[in-house]
């Protein structure tokens, strides 16, 4: 208390002493009988002043009160002292006059405790304030100095926090030194000592190999283990806890989405302790240090997506940062796990914005039937847990609408913490439920071969049976058709006669004598003649069975476009010894320009043509694909290291051109439709697995090259019996949605074989190799 405020203070109560003294009429001495002090009322002496001007050897005592409430004239006016209860002189009408009056009230306060502290209080009309400084006893306290961020710090309750801690498996940095710290510091620590009498962790049911969702026991401390922070009890404050832990690679081996269990959780809750006090008890706080790994998922229990249509980005146009990047195919509705809609999976909150690109395909956009997408959803889970929550687009899927291969829209999620901790999801939705195409801008030039004027059009184009196939121009390439050849029959001017030969159970050992030979694709397992009891699985994998497949067969859904299947001879039309064994592939003898099955005015191109297309396609990979502007900037920092250079030898190899971004990016993803082929019933039914892809070719309009994963029809050797000799071989048709295969003119050293071009679904690239001849593929001519 300063000076004025102690004069103030005593001149209150000697006014208060002369109030008190009502028969007083002047100026009074107390404690002698000597005359006052010409200016004071009281004066309060034993004798007169001495040399050192003292004139008492004994002072004032203040009366003896134990002060109970800061803020009332307690115990004055208790109803009993202690009680907190104001008696009915001080009730809530009469407390303020009283407060007033008493101002000036001095006493000497016995109370160590409710915030008091032994020595002389004033009551100042609203409060005691002391006149000299006091020993306050404080209440036990624990606070958390660091971490103070409120991304990291979470209080739960007054004495229960929460730490999140990087998992080094999701978005926030995980440092690079393990090393992590907490600083406390407490009130009262003389007198009370910090422990930590109690340390609790999540239980574990996720260890390897074993392991599933749910908690993964306790932090997993590289050095300083909680265990002995309190050990022996600190008396010092602040104290700070330097400590050391592993990620949890051990347990999530990858950022990517489709890891599994990703939503794992570790947690050692450390409870920290200081002791009572005269005037408190014992005070205590529990530290949670939580490890989550923190993940949103786009999940449908379906592995082509899985593999295909999902990959982990550096970036998108959308999002600066690494984003879980889907393309999901809209297939026809069918039952089971797989069922039209999809699930989100994720242990934290998110929101959620649509982009709408494309009419009429997502009815409503992104609404469904069932349950729409909202912009907030999800829910902070931190024991290893999800939720799951499945939502069902509706879309069109009438064979009338021309939106095959579009983007209808993109839906994307984003977390809502103020530190990401998981990578933003990206979707796009890509209509393959409709079997019509954008044909805007193609123009028809029917049985024409004269290209004056054709340039770099899209075209239309019809060949000898009057099926439709399409064409466009790739660069220094040369015009190729865009779709595949279904001629039945040889054109007018390729000097061959005559109609193919439909492809029946053989021997290709001996090459079918050269005969040619053709067969309409197997659309699904309906077209294949089930003896009796075969299960779908079965009916496709080699077996008798085969050998009462009618080839000749259009399935229902058959396309033009999608082609039929041709054994080399037919492609080429040359004989079985043709050419004898020259090898035509590479740096080998160029082979004549065949016009074989292809329409008048084109030819069967050869292994060189084939690698002129994927050169120009290469090279200028963003004017026949979709990929976006963050591809084409990767791809285009990739070639330079990466030219294209011509094979020099003639040796089969596997998938080439350098695809990059776990195979999406590349000439060959380039080159392929987006959109699996039809099924017997029209629709998508039997391929409606196929919800994800690494194809990126234009839509056919644009002047994509739209390489359709028909299959092929491709030999197998039977197990040796006493009836059937270990060369015998058959044919069997493999992967419709998987593969688009492709023949080219030019045979391979060996009699037997020649050059083909593959592109697969799961690949980037294109491979380059060699097939036996008799197998059936497909057939993509160029322009002469």
């Amino acid at each position: 208390m300063n000076k004025a405020l102690y004069t103030q203070a005593t001149i209150y109560l000697l006014i208060v002493i002369v109030a008190l003294s009502p028969k007083l009429k002047a100026q009074v001495t107390m404690g002698s009988s000597l005359k006052p002090n010409p200016l004071s009322l009281l004066d309060l002496k034993e004798n007169d002043p001495d040399a050192n001007n003292a004139n008492s050897a004994r002072g004032l005592g203040l009366p003896r009160v134990k002060l109970t409430d800061m803020n009332n004239l307690f115990p004055m006016f208790e109803t009993i002292p202690e009680s907190g209860v104001a008696n009915s002189q001080y009730s809530a009408a009469l407390k303020p006059a009283e407060d007033l009056t008493h101002t000036g009230l001095m006493v000497y306060n016995l109370n160590k405790c409710s915030g008091f502290g032994p020595g002389t209080y004033v009551w100042v009309g609203n409060e005691w304030q002391p006149l000299s400084k006091v020993n306050v006893v404080q209440k036990p306290k624990i606070g958390i100095t660091s971490p103070s961020d409120p991304a990291v710090i979470r209080t739960l309750n007054d004495s229960t926090f929460l730490i999140h801690l990087p998992s080094g498996k999701d978005r926030r940095i995980f440092p690079s030194d393990n090393k992590f710290s907490l600083s406390l510091s407490w009130e009262d620590p003389v007198n009370g000592s910090l422990t930590v009498p109690t340390i609790t962790e999540l239980t574990d049911v996720t260890t390897p190999p074993a392991g599933g969702p749910g908690p993964n026991g306790g932090l997993r401390f590289l050095t300083n283990p909680a265990s002995g922070w309190a050990v022996p009890p600190i008396t010092t404050s602040p104290m700070t806890f330097d400590y050391t832990i592993k990620d949890m690679s051990d347990v999530i081996i990858s950022e990517n989405a489709n890891t599994i269990y990703p939503y794992r959780s570790r947690e050692t809750a450390v409870t920290f302790k200081v002791p009572a006090n005269i005037c408190y008890g014992p005070s205590q706080i529990q530290v949670r240090l939580n490890q989550t790994n923190y993940r949103m998922t786009f999940n449908r229990n379906n592995q082509v997506l899985n593999e295909s249509g999902y990959r982990l980005r550096s970036a998108s146009p959308k999002f600066s940062e690494k984003v879980n990047y889907y393309r999901f195919l809209l297939m026809p509705n069918y039952s089971g796990d797989n069922i039209s809609g999809y699930r989100e999976e994720t242990n934290a909150r998110w929101n959620a914005a649509y982009e709408h690109v494309t009419d009429g395909i997502l009815v409503k956009e992104v609404v469904g039937t069932g349950k729409p997408v909202p912009t907030t959803g999800g829910k902070e889970l931190i024991d290893g847990s999800f939720i799951t929550t499945t939502r069902e687009p509706t879309y069109i899927s009438s064979s009338t609408d021309k939106n095959r291969g579009k983007t209808a829209g993109i839906l994307s999620y984003t977390d809502t913490a103020t530190i990401a901790r998981y990578y933003p999801v990206e979707i796009h939705f890509v209509q393959c439920a409709s079997k019509g195409f954008d044909d805007t801008g193609i123009e028809d030039v029917g049985r024409s071969t004269d290209p004056s004027g054709w340039g770099t059009k899209v075209l239309k184009h019809q060949d000898i049976d009057g099926n439709d196939f399409y064409s466009a121009s790739f660069g220094s390439a040369g015009r190729w058709m865009t779709t595949n050849l279904a001629a039945t029959h040889y054109d007018t001017e390729s000097g061959l006669s005559g109609s193919l030969a439909v492809y029946q159970t053989i021997d290709i050992d001996n090459h079918d004598a050269g005969a040619k030979k053709y067969a309409y694709p197997i659309l699904d397992v309906s077209m294949i003649p089930n003896p009796g009891g075969l299960t779908n699985s079965q009916l496709t994998k080699p077996g008798a069975h085969w050998n009462n497949v009618d080839w000749s067969i259009k399935g229902a859904g058959w396309r033009p476009i999608e082609g039929i299947l041709y054994n080399w001879y037919a492609a080429t039309g040359r004989g079985e010894n043709d050419n004898g064994t020259t090898q035509e592939g590479a740096n080998g003898t160029e082979p004549a320009k065949r016009q074989g099955i292809c329409p008048n005015g084109w030819y069967l191109p050869s292994d060189r043509d084939w690698n002129q297309l994927e050169q120009a396609i290469y090279e200028n990979i963003g004017q026949y694909s979709t990929y976006d502007a963050v591809d084409l900037a990767a791809w285009n920092n990739h070639i330079p290291s990466k030219p294209w250079v011509w094979n020099t030898s003639a040796t089969s190899g596997s998938s080439r051109g350098g695809a990059i971004d776990n195979q999406h990016v590349g000439h060959g993803g380039a080159m392929k439709d987006p959109c699996p082929p039809t099924c017997s019933d029209g629709n998508l039914s039997a391929l409606s697995y196929m919800q994800g892809t690494k194809n990126y070719s234009k839509e056919y309009y644009l002047g994509g090259f739209n390489a359709t994963t028909v299959g092929r029809i491709k030999s197998y050797v039977d197990k040796p019996t006493s009836s059937t000799p270990v060369n015998d071989r058959a044919l069997i048709y493999l992967s419709r949605g998987y593969n688009a295969t492709f023949w080219t003119s030019a045979q391979n050293n060996n009699l037997g074989s020649a050059w083909i071009r593959d592109l697969n679904t799961a690949n980037g690239g294109v491979t380059r190799t060699t097939y036996t001849k008799t197998n059936l593929l497909s057939v993509r001519c160029k322009k002469q």
